[in-house]
């Protein structure tokens, strides 16, 4: 079963000074020079570029204030947050994914292998649509996911390409996290889902 990032409490808060310490402060592979940050958020990093600290800071919002309209949104962005679904892989859960023990079974694409995942907020809403015969996500689709984050400032650009990433960000963001813990790549490869260990090397080196 995946486990929860350390940023996360059993309520399902995200305590932002710990996300940012993980993300470019503390760990084993350390890249930035943490500094003390005027704000109460204490370090933050002296060449974090101003743009990812901004959709970390929207990312963080959403998810903490439940911004989006419709509750498969927010419980979407909570699966993508924590454990770096790929879109296709959250709008792919069907009602019989959903486990009588809160967990959700996640089938992989592509280069990710199945896995299993707990949501934290939303264990109600997919407990009601296991319970209606109802998949979760049936009524968005891709682009309404896609416009829904870009709308509120999720969306994040590495490696200079020409478009920004918007629902891959948090895959990218959580990726990244792990490598700047000192997490394995193996265990990062496992806690992803890849079936190649070279896919897990290629996120890692995306600046």
């Amino acid at each position: 079963m995946e486990e929860l990032p350390k940023y996360i409490n059993a309520n399902g808060i995200i305590n932002e000074k710990r996300l940012f310490d993980q993300l470019y402060g503390c760990g084993v592979n350390r890249r930035f020079k943490p500094v003390l940050s005027p704000s109460a958020h204490a370090t933050i990093p002296c060449k974090l570029r101003k743009k990812e600290e901004a959709v970390i800071k929207n990312i963080l919002s959403a998810y903490n204030n439940e911004i989006f309209q419709l509750r498969c949104v927010n419980a979407c962005l909570e699966l993508q947050l924590l454990y770096g679904l790929r879109i296709s892989e959250v709008l792919n859960i069907k009602c019989n994914d959903i486990m009588r023990n809160n967990q959700i079974k996640i089938k992989g694409i592509k280069s990710s292998g199945n896995r299993i995942i707990t949501p934290v907020k939303y264990i109600d809403y997919f407990n009601k649509c296991k319970t209606n015969h109802v998949n979760p996500f049936d009524i968005v689709n891709r682009f309404y996911i896609y416009r829904e984050y870009k709308k509120y400032g999720i969306n994040l650009n590495y490696d200079n390409n020409s478009h920004n990433a918007v629902t891959h960000s948090l895959r990218y963001l959580l990726l990244k996290m792990y490598d700047n813990e000192g997490v394995s790549m193996t265990d990062i490869q496992k806690q992803i889902g890849h079936k190649s260990i070279n896919s897990t090397k290629i996120y890692v080196n995306k600046r």
